[in-house]
């Protein structure tokens, strides 16, 4: 239970840092609010066609943060790279 609190929490705090540096037509576009996103931990190599991000960051786990867009079926969802200790986004998804 202690563990689920507390990852529940640091994905609150990353969802809302993140919300934050959206654009506002990003926000506009998102379903709902900034607690309505996912946050995935993950690893994105160099040669991936989907995700564009600062060079140093390949390879090293990083946050996916994605909140369901209302335009999905047309460009796709908002998609963000944050890195994990800063809580900075430093990429995103390549949205067609």
């Amino acid at each position: 239970l202690g563990i689920t609190c507390y990852q529940q929490s640091i994905t609150k705090k990353v969802l809302k840092q993140t919300w934050e540096q959206l654009s506002k037509e990003e926000q506009y576009e998102a379903v709902g609010s900034w607690s309505d996103g996912k946050v995935e931990k993950v690893i994105i190599h160099e040669g991936n066609t989907r995700y564009f991000l600062a060079e140093q960051y390949y390879g090293k786990p990083v946050l996916l943060v994605t909140y369901t867009s209302s335009m999905r079926e047309i460009i796709g969802d908002v998609e963000k790279i944050v890195d994990p200790v800063s809580g900075e986004i430093v990429g995103g998804s390549l949205r067609d």
